[in-house]
């Protein structure tokens, strides 16, 4: 008997607590919760919206606010979505003529209302051809004895696959540079940035290299001086010469801080060891973009490119002889 009046006091508690007898049912909302997937965004970029009720003791509560009870502003800024099957959440699309600036979203249930605020970026983007545009180099490849002769004066533009192709390596003729093999050697290019704030830097390079050849992966990022640390680049894939696209990788380096409008000094070294030549870097172009969380997929490269006016031949085909 006692047993049983044991397990008929653990049910009834059981059922109190799942909010049958409503100690612990939420009530009506009193407040909205609105909450944004991201804190910026960029011109063109999207943004998904969440709305929540909050009862009395905080606890969430469903809300379904109509299609039109949510709103943009400035309202040139974009457009709002609701979703069709969740009214609870929306996307904001920014428009891509918008000029940028702090957008709020605004929705509201019943006699309740939230709103957020995030910012929509313009992209910036600035850089320099990795051969055309550098500015200096230097190293101990220039006088130490083991040195190949052939390397004496460092990195050089790449050669072009036939006469009158217009493009070595598959990029501009002038834009891709090679010979990148020793350890100590750097190379430095000014580039203009035309505002200040957080950029990454995207660098579009072919790299063929062995396993024991890791250490040659390694370079030094410096701008006006101040070190960024290292970091390495890694196979591109097919683990070929850049003759073709698909033989091109992209590294990315976020955490860049440009506190104004200025002409930085961007300086890449070879971490290799010195005087031993490992299997060579080539480069096509280095750029800064901001914001730095942009997402760097085939169609921002090929806008980048476009930026920094160099052309890219898709039609290139790979030449062992290269």
């Amino acid at each position: 008997m006692r047993r049983k009046l044991e397990l008929v006091l653990i049910v009834l508690l059981l059922v109190a607590l799942t909010g049958c007898f409503g100690l612990l049912k939420p009530g009506d909302p009193e407040e909205l919760d609105l909450k944004a997937e991201k804190s910026s965004i960029i011109l063109g970029g999207t943004n998904t919206l969440t709305v929540v009720g909050k009862d009395a003791r905080g606890r969430s509560v469903a809300v379904e606010p109509a299609a039109d009870a949510w709103s943009v502003e400035p309202a040139d800024a974009g457009t709002i979505t609701p979703d069709a099957k969740n009214p609870a959440e929306a996307v904001f699309k920014a428009n891509e003529e918008f000029e940028g600036g702090e957008v709020t979203v605004k929705v509201t249930w019943e006699d309740l209302e939230a709103e957020i605020t995030f910012e929509v970026k313009a992209v910036v983007i600035t850089g320099v051809w990795a051969y055309n545009d550098i500015k200096d180099q230097d190293g101990a490849y220039k006088t130490d004895p083991k040195v190949n002769p052939n390397h004496k004066d460092g990195a050089r533009q790449a050669p072009e696959e036939s006469e009158g192709s217009g493009f070595a390596r598959c990029y501009s003729t002038g834009a891709v540079f090679i010979d990148w093999l020793y350890g100590g050697h750097w190379i430095s290019w000014d580039i203009d940035v035309p505002a200040a704030g957080e950029y990454a830097l995207v660098l579009r390079y072919s790299c063929p290299l062995n396993d024991e050849d890791q250490q040659h992966r390694v370079r030094t990022l410096t701008i006006d001086g101040e070190d960024y640390g290292t970091f390495e680049f890694i196979k591109t894939p097919e683990n070929r010469w850049g003759n073709e696209p698909k033989h091109w990788g992209v590294q990315v380096i976020p955490g860049i801080t440009i506190e104004e409008a200025k002409t930085i000094e961007l300086k890449l070294t070879h971490a290799g060891p010195d005087g031993q030549a490992g299997q060579s870097t080539a480069l096509a172009y280095l750029a800064l973009v901001s914001p730095p969380d942009v997402e760097i997929d085939e169609e921002f490269l090929l806008e980048i490119e476009q930026k920094l006016c160099i052309e890219r031949d898709p039609n290139k085909e790979w030449n062992q002889e290269q």
